[in-house]
């Protein structure tokens, strides 16, 4: 189970500033040529101290067990918040 990426990731504007809301599509590779797309949105929350808090919703349905799909999206959203894309 891998993600490639997320297509059109949009940012929701709220008040807070250190709270912030993505909606997007993940293009995951669940097995090696099995390729889809699903619906997400995700709560991208930075902590004045360690990783920060990322809550995930999955928006369309997945016929595929969820822990893992949901811990390599907190990974590669981590990394995308790392690489300052996020902002």
């Amino acid at each position: 189970m891998k993600v490639i990426k997320i297509n059109n990731l949009s940012h929701e504007n709220k008040e807070i500033v250190y709270l912030r809301n993505y909606t997007g599509e993940a293009l995951l590779e669940l097995y090696p040529g099995n390729i889809i797309e699903i619906k997400i949105s995700f709560i991208y929350e930075e902590k004045a101290h360690g990783a920060p808090s990322i809550k995930i919703n999955i928006l369309d349905d997945l016929d595929y067990p969820l822990v893992p799909v949901i811990r390599s999206l907190k990974a590669f959203i981590e990394d995308l918040g790392k690489q300052g894309e996020l902002n």
